[in-house]
């Protein structure tokens, strides 16, 4: 499972050390919001978390959740994706009439036609390598160990809430 091997040499200590204190630090940088400084430093927590993890994990990447086929296989994944998604729908659905009924006007974030190709890239495929790199391999994988995987699931999406709200 994942987090498993990294109990060596006082792993489960120094890998929720590292994790705490790599969503901590991104957090700081999504609140900072200097723009290229704080999107390099966040490249920067992703890219040393990977190393130190990847360097613990002595080639073994299982522990990391990096496995090219789920444990659970891929009709219990894409189960729980439907639900998921319909859980979302509901859930935004129920949020967005709710909007609807107190005449709440959201923003309107424009996007110059000549940066349409750099915002999709940025939005579908950096931010999330950043966000699963942070909160779901930085925290999750070590706290897996502590308070069982559920426990690093919410803990892991508790801070990218948070961090959410900002950015």
């Amino acid at each position: 499972g994942i987090g498993r091997g990294m109990d060596r040499e006082g792993g489960y200590p120094i890998g929720a050390t590292l994790g705490l204190l790599a969503a901590a630090a991104d957090l700081l940088l999504v609140w900072w919001n200097r723009g290229l400084v704080s999107i390099e430093g966040r490249w920067a927590i992703a890219l040393l978390v990977l190393g130190v993890y990847a360097s613990r994990a002595r080639g073994d990447v299982r522990p990391l959740g990096l496995v090219p086929r789920p444990s659970q296989g891929w009709r219990y994944w894409a189960r729980a994706a439907v639900l998921i998604g319909l859980v979302v729908a509901i859930v935004l659905a129920a949020f967005g009439g709710a909007l609807v009924l107190l005449r709440y006007e959201p923003p309107i974030y424009t996007t110059p036609p000549d940066r349409i190709g750099t915002a999709l890239l940025q939005m579908c495929v950096f931010a999330p390598l950043l966000e699963e790199t942070i909160y779901r391999l930085a925290v999750c994988v070590a706290l897996a160990g502590f308070i069982g995987a559920w426990g690093a699931i919410l803990v892991s999406g508790l801070l990218e809430v948070t961090g959410a709200d900002v950015d």
